[in-house]
């Protein structure tokens, strides 16, 4: 195997193990108005 066919293998592999992380879905922008997170309103246990 020539170091031409390694690196398309290896940027094959980086390029599908890459596109896997991350949120799924579609982007949610954060509202202007909520809250940063622990600054909610934290709930009392008894």
């Amino acid at each position: 195997m020539n170091s031409r066919h390694l690196l398309s293998v290896v940027a094959l592999a980086a390029a599908l193990l890459l596109s896997s992380c991350g949120n799924k879905g579609p982007l949610v922008l954060p509202q202007k108005n909520a809250a940063p997170d622990g600054t909610s309103q934290q709930v009392k246990s008894s």
